[in-house]
């Protein structure tokens, strides 16, 4: 089985297109995090929309494990704990996605 673990690429598009390209060479590929960049001048809500577009064309090619880490928490819950609701949106059948 080949696994591809990348992590912290911070809307890093350039990675996010070589991890499309590349994506069909592995058998899982997981997402450990840092998906977004809080310090972009690019708006959160619209890294959420094009972040999410990625995982869908990687989930087209291999099996996707993502997990949010900090730069991701774009919302309180109900708890009041940080949270990246947007990333749960994205579970599929082909998405597994960490709570949290």
């Amino acid at each position: 089985m080949r696994i591809l673990l990348v992590s912290d690429l911070h809307y890093a598009l350039r990675q996010f297109d070589w991890l499309v390209e590349t994506a069909a060479d592995v058998d899982v590929l997981v997402l450990a995090g840092d998906h977004l960049d809080i310090s972009s001048s690019v708006p959160l809500d619209v890294q959420v929309v094009v972040i999410g577009r990625y995982l869908e064309l990687l989930a087209e090619q291999t099996r996707v494990i993502a997990c949010s880490g900090n730069h991701d928490l774009t919302r309180r819950d109900a708890d009041g704990e940080k949270a990246a609701p947007w990333l749960q949106t994205s579970r599929g059948d082909r998405i597994a996605v960490g709570r949290r």
